[in-house]
């Protein structure tokens, strides 16, 4: 037969303590306890004095052959009942926020229509542009005269008298000139004179003549450049520098585009002396320009299309 299984409980210091016996299959010695229990349950004793075997004593009752145990809390009578805090074993909880799904998905709906709106912006200026093709107007010296030039030890004293041949050779592109400045240089980098024009707008397929003077009254340059053009005149012909800056836009109807600065180099203009009263002409019938798209960097032109402006 198998063996039982018996369990004994024990109260001390006010904990109970479980022992598993396992014993044989019950024999006379083992009924003992139980035919006492029975005999005594079934006489008049107290109840305080009753015995019970394999079960825990409660408080007010107490067991034979040990002495009562003192009466404890309900929480503290089982140390396996004491409540560990869980910040104490897995730190602090932090609170943890949660983003509203809408406001998550406008988010990205708000992102994607920014994104389109980019692309077809994109498209349609790149559209625009293939199609019109803006191209830097050409520039040309018709004529150029220099009257009263006076030199001195280390000044200058000089008018000058230019046409200025412009064409604008878009079809449908349209030029505003905002703001001109012409200047005129000896060699490439001293100016000698310098003078603000006049802005103007000039249509499509369109050509426009315009004449300045720029004038210069005892200007400091240096002696080595006095005795420099001094010593030209005395050849017969003076070379000169017309430069024009000019801050441009091309329109065509709805579509523009943004300003730009158009850097014009005429070199040489040359100047042809026959006599000592400082009176020349220009020698030539007329002098092409070079045009440059000054956007940093400049590119030239050559009649191409217009695309150092994007740069």
């Amino acid at each position: 037969m198998e063996p039982i299984l018996l369990v004994g409980y024990r109260v001390r210091r006010g904990r109970v303590n479980a022992t598993i016996y396992k014993q044989s299959p019950p024999r006379l010695i083992t009924l003992i306890p139980i035919v006492t229990y029975i005999f005594m349950a079934s006489s008049g004793e107290p109840e305080q004095n009753k015995m019970v075997t394999g079960y825990p004593a409660f408080t007010s009752h107490v067991a034979t052959g040990y002495p009562a145990a003192a009466t404890t809390t309900t929480s503290n009578a089982y140390a396996f009942r004491t409540r560990v805090p869980i910040s104490s074993v897995y730190g602090p909880l932090e609170p943890t926020s949660y983003s509203h799904p809408v406001t998550s998905t406008l988010r990205h709906r708000v992102f994607f229509f920014f994104i389109i709106t980019l692309l077809i912006m994109a498209f349609l200026f790149l559209t625009t542009y293939l199609v019109f093709k803006p191209r830097l107007p050409v520039f040309r010296v018709d004529s150029a005269t220099v009257s009263q030039l006076n030199l001195t030890q280390s000044e200058i004293t000089a008018t000058w008298l230019f046409t200025l041949f412009v064409n604008n050779l878009n079809q449908k592109v349209g030029i505003h000139y905002d703001r001109l400045q012409a200047s005129v240089f000896y060699g490439d980098e001293l100016g000698i004179a310098m003078n603000q024009l006049a802005p103007f707008f000039q249509n499509g397929n369109n050509a426009t003549t315009i004449k300045f003077q720029l004038n210069v009254v005892r200007e400091y340059v240096g002696e080595d450049v006095v005795q420099e053009i001094s010593n030209e005149m005395n050849r017969g012909s003076v070379d000169f520098v017309l430069r024009i800056f000019a801050w441009v836009r091309f329109r065509s109807g709805f579509w523009r585009m943004r300003e730009h600065m158009l850097r014009v180099d005429c070199n040489p203009v040359r100047i042809g002396f026959l006599g000592i009263n400082g009176t020349g002409n220009f020698m030539g019938q007329s002098k092409n320009c070079e045009e440059n798209s000054c956007h940093f960097p400049c590119a030239r032109s050559n009649g191409n299309a217009l695309v150092a402006f994007y740069s």
